[in-house]
């Protein structure tokens, strides 16, 4: 099982760059020039395995979770001070949906599993429904990699257990 999530974080070290690490116990950052890791705190409400962090606009945002399905959500700044953010409007987590960094750098999309699932924008206040995604043909996303030169995201999937994998490309 997957149980946390790793992200560099450019604004963590007084700009220098750093590593933020969070799992349903808590969350950590890396220094790189003192090779030392920092506790930042612990974590409530989250599932027990398949958590996410993701790094835009200069906060880490980490949260959700399976087992049980979690919408939470936490935000930490560029100092390592961690505080709860707005809730996911869906469970986020591999059995549920999956959360992304936009193609901007700034915002956060929340794509729901399925073929044409709800998708939502979080702008760094709140989350939008942005309408129905149509990635199609997907029945599970695996990962998604923002590219930010062509505003573009490239999902790998698989459409059933057995199925081969595939790339689709999406254009939020």
């Amino acid at each position: 099982n997957i149980t946390g999530g790793l992200e560099w974080l450019t604004s963590l070290n007084g700009g220098a760059g750093g590593l933020a690490y969070s799992d349903p116990a808590g969350v950590w950052t890396w220094n790189p020039s003192s090779n030392a890791w920092t506790a930042r705190g612990a974590l409530n409400g989250l599932g027990s395995f398949h958590t996410w962090i993701v790094a835009a606009g200069g906060f880490a945002y980490f949260g959700g979770g399976s087992e049980p399905a979690s919408t939470k959500m936490y935000r930490m700044d560029a100092s390592g001070n961690v505080t709860t953010a707005p809730s996911t409007p869906i469970a986020a987590g591999i059995s549920a949906g999956i959360v992304l960094r936009h193609p901007d750098g700034n915002q956060l999309l929340l794509f729901a599993q399925g073929t044409s699932g709800p998708m939502y924008r979080f702008d760094g206040t709140s989350w939008i429904n942005q309408g129905t995604h149509q990635i199609g043909g997907l029945d599970r996303l695996w990962f998604g990699v923002p590219i930010r030169e062509y505003g573009i995201i490239v999902f790998v999937s698989q459409s059933g257990d057995n199925a081969q994998p595939l790339a689709k490309i999406y254009k939020p």
